[in-house]
């Protein structure tokens, strides 16, 4: 599996240095995570884990002012020397950095002991990390060895801050702070069970809402802890004070005292003074190695103790239980060229899911979008992007691609149906102030439950029982009234302006669509939006196509809509391109300007015809594609400054999800123009085009700078979100990928068919999903599905390039089976459950099926 080895040395070498809104940076870091945290590895050694049940927070924020180091290293004592493994070249004859697909390891030697640390969340929903240690006596003599395992606990909530860019943000970074004051830190080792814990406590005086309350903050965090997975510690210590001493972080006072077990005084009033620490004493003799194993975390002793055992149970295997797990969910594309395309896929398939973890109040996991917005900002948004992470994750985790439906749905207002923008805190749902009226969540929402329908045709979920917000309304409907009331409030609370085109609000996909006004409030009020009305045009009819046989009333509603939608739009042609949309004052914006991101869908929806696409393609290849060397530019020309940086963000920047869009409907036109397009948004052709900008080698934000803006293959800084600050992690830069290799492969289910017909421009390939699998030859086609839902199951498959009409021969599970050939695809059907895999071959009529394969 994938793997960066990382071998800058990023204190000394200036490609490493990043402009942030604070000043520069030479900090650069890898995700970790599973269904329930996330965690982020720095190239100085340290680990930070994330937690989002009770709202957004980092349990040992790095804070090195304050002695808070954060964790996920080690203090190691040997031949009358002390030292760590945090990144200190100098200080060692080898240190290897590696960022594995789902885990951050460090090979550390000195003086004859080696150290090969891993850390890494455990596949599933455990709330916490597991810390691996290999410790290996290299010296031709035996040495006795001190081995300290290290997290800080240093809390950090990401409370609600409109702004986080320097200088001001400096005022909500203080605030955050000063929440700390409100609780008291004790710690306690649990003898029996091998857990060292911080627990918090209020403050005295200090008033909270009650546990179960929507609340902005977090009154009531979890406790936090360490335990010792293979053996009891020698030493322990929770009192960050006793443990570093007078020696601090190079010779730690507990290392020099030796046998040690102290914990935090109770009440402490500086939680920051907290840490979680155990020891071990080794005698290696000459080519010993032992290994140490911990689990560092957040949740209640009850909550965890069932992981506890389960990862004792063999600790030496856990680390290849997760990676088999991983391995097994993976999406794999095998394509004759280029070779690096199937590792940066796996790798898209590991961090996606990655960015996943629980939210306690909705009872289910979420893929956050990530990036500044959550781990600056604290923002748990926008539903459009969950949208949007659910559809490739219906064929790699089917089942975290419900519950991120199951997500909006819980969102939902039991009154009026309408979809929030994003989340913070407990259970809280808010706008962000400037986006309260956003436009387009309802349309995402019903494109990602196509998707999942279409594609597993688990149509019991409809029924489903789902709460409506808040739970204290005490309404719950079947997912079909959710569906039902998204359509609603579409019609009725967002509707339409003086043209009969869906309103644009505040926004719609674009958040600061009216900063392209001069009227801002005009356009709020009556302006309207070709992106919004496009993708309904692409989205009703196929919601209503998955819908007929179960819904078939609301199927028939969607048609309505989407016949009076697609005649309204096709006025808005000007020759060249899609307008965007009418500001409301007269006018209208995109008459002279390329707006990108609305035309994927006027493609998608098949709204021109072939000469009107023929030239929408060539403006667009020839303004926004050729220019660029990685991605399109979603604007040409961008708007002038000073109120809109040109080149940057919505103004003529590159953005993930909108090169996702464009490249899905690129293909089905011109497959090896889209092709193309496809790898020029990799991260790879961004790597090559910008090797001096360490994001977007293995992840990056949602949008990069064009290559005339200043800073160009960075990203945006402005007022609200310094995505500079931030600049990884943002998963439209995982999903957008992932779901063009699965339509790029043919995969796309339409109506009561799974399609299966390639958009690419060679004849052999291979795309495997948990989901479902092809692969194709010149002459031959094999195919793979696994089904959650039982059913009937009908599938339309193309035939591969080299056959001729009726010459071919179908088998399903190994055995001539009925199937229709149709326009150049084979039709089949068959009835199935879960548990009993589809395998279906086409062979040439006179071929073995034996030989059969790819």
């Amino acid at each position: 599996m994938p793997v960066f080895r990382y071998t800058i040395d990023h204190r000394m070498d200036p490609r490493a240095s990043y402009f942030t809104s604070w000043g520069f940076s030479r900090d650069h870091w890898h995700q970790l995570g599973n269904d329930a945290v996330t965690a982020t590895a720095h190239n100085d050694g340290y680990v930070q884990i994330w937690h989002w049940g009770r709202g957004g927070k980092c349990l040992n924020r790095y804070e090195p002012g304050r002695m808070n180091f954060s964790g996920g290293f080690r203090f190691v004592a040997a031949g009358g020397e002390v030292w760590n493994t945090l990144y200190e070249p100098d200080a060692f004859n080898r240190f290897d950095r590696l960022f594995g697909l789902g885990y951050f390891e460090k090979h550390a030697e000195r003086h004859g002991i080696v150290l090969r640390e891993r850390t890494y969340a455990p596949f599933g929903d455990a709330p916490l990390l597991v810390s691996e240690t290999e410790i290996t006596n290299q010296a031709e003599s035996s040495r006795e060895v001190v081995v300290w395992e290290y997290w800080d606990f240093n809390l950090y909530e990401l409370l609600f801050a409109p702004v986080m860019t320097a200088p001001l943000g400096a005022i909500f970074e203080s605030l955050r702070w000063t929440f700390n004051q409100n609780f008291l830190a004790s710690s306690s080792w649990d003898e029996e069970n091998e857990i060292l814990s911080i627990d918090l406590s209020l403050a005295p005086g200090v008033a909270a809402p009650p546990r179960d309350a929507i609340s902005l903050e977090d009154y009531y965090p979890e406790p936090c802890f360490l335990a010792s997975l293979n053996g009891r510690p020698d030493f322990f210590c929770s009192d960050q004070r006793s443990f570093f001493g007078s020696g601090g972080l190079y010779k730690p006072d507990a290392l020099i005292r030796g046998s040690d077990r102290r914990l935090l005084p109770p009440g402490e009033r500086d939680i920051g003074q907290a840490c979680l620490a155990m020891g071990k004493v080794f005698r290696l003799g000459p080519g010993e190695k032992v290994r140490t194993a911990y689990a560092f975390g957040s949740g209640s002793l009850d909550s965890v103790l069932p992981w506890m055992r389960a990862l004792r149970q063999d600790p030496e295997h856990n680390f290849s239980d997760t990676m088999d797990a991983w391995i097994g969910s993976r999406i794999d594309f095998v394509t004759p060229e280029p070779e690096w395309l199937r590792r940066e896929t796996l790798w898209h398939g590991y961090y996606l899911p990655a960015g996943a973890f629980r939210e306690d109040y909705f009872s289910v996991s979420i893929v956050n979008q990530g990036s500044a917005y959550a781990y600056i900002q604290g923002l748990n948004g926008a539903h459009r992007d969950f949208a949007l992470f659910s559809m490739p994750l219906v064929y790699i985790r089917p089942d975290l691609a419900r519950e991120i439906l199951e997500y909006t749905m819980r969102s939902q207002d039991a009154a009026t149906g309408e979809i929030p923008y994003a989340h913070q805190g407990y259970g809280f749902t808010t706008g962000v102030l400037v986006h309260e009226e956003s436009t387009d969540l309802d349309l995402f929402f019903l494109m990602a439950l196509a998707e999942y329908l279409g594609a597993t045709r688990d149509f019991e979920f409809l029924e489903k029982a789902v709460p409506f917000y808040p739970l204290a309304a005490g309404r719950t409907g079947p997912v079909r009234d959710h569906l039902e009331m998204a359509l609603d409030h579409l019609e009725t609370s967002v509707g339409t302006g003086p043209h009969g085109l869906i309103r644009a609000g505040s926004g719609d996909w674009n958040d600061v669509l009216i900063a392209f006004s001069p009227h801002p409030i005009l356009t709020m009020v009556l302006g309207e939006s070709n992106l919004n009305t496009a993708m309904a045009c692409f989205v009703f009819p196929r919601l209503a196509d998955v819908l007929r046989e179960a819904l078939p009333d609301t199927a028939a509603r969607l048609d309505a809509r989407a016949h009076a939608f697609r005649t309204r739009l096709s006025g808005e042609w000007t020759g060249r391109w899609m307008r965007r949309g009418y500001l409301g004052d007269g006018t209208w914006l995109g008459e002279d300007q390329l707006f990108l991101d609305a035309q994927p869908w006027a493609l998608l929806a098949g709204l021109w015809n072939p000469d009107q696409t023929t030239t929408l393609l060539a403006n667009v290849q020839d303004l926004l594609v050729s220019p660029s060397p990685a991605g399109a530019l979603c604007l040409f020309p961008p708007n002038p400054a000073p109120y809109l940086v040109q080149g940057s963000d919505t103004n003529g920047g590159t953005w993930a999800a909108v090169d996702s869009w464009l490249a899905w409907a690129w293909s089905q036109h011109d497959p090896a123009r889209a092709w193309d397009f496809f790898l020029s948004t990799t991260l790879c052709r961004h790597a090559e085009a910008y090797p001096d900008v360490w994001y977007g080698v293995w992840s990056g934000p949602d949008s990069y700078n064009a290559f005339y803006a200043e800073r160009p293959g960075e990203t945006f800084n402005w007022s609200f979100t310094p995505m500079t600050d931030f600049p990884v992690m943002n998963m439209n830069r995982h999903s957008g990928p992932l779901l063009d290799a699965i339509r790029l492969a043919g995969i796309d289910p339409l109506g009561e068919r799974i399609r299966i017909c390639p958009s690419v421009p060679f004849p052999e390939f291979a795309l495997r999903t948990p989901l479902i699998g092809v692969a194709y030859l010149a002459d031959r086609h094999r195919g793979v599905y696994n089904p959650v839902a039982p059913g009937t199951f009908r599938f339309s498959v193309r035939l591969p390039r080299d056959l001729k009409p009726g010459a071919w021969r179908f088998l399903l599970n190994g055995v001539p089976w009925p199937a229709v050939e149709q326009d150049g695809s084979l039709l089949f059907e068959t009835q199935t459950a879960p548990g009993s895999r589809l395998f279906w071959e086409i062979l040439p009529d006179d071929a073995d099926s034996g030989k059969a394969g790819s």
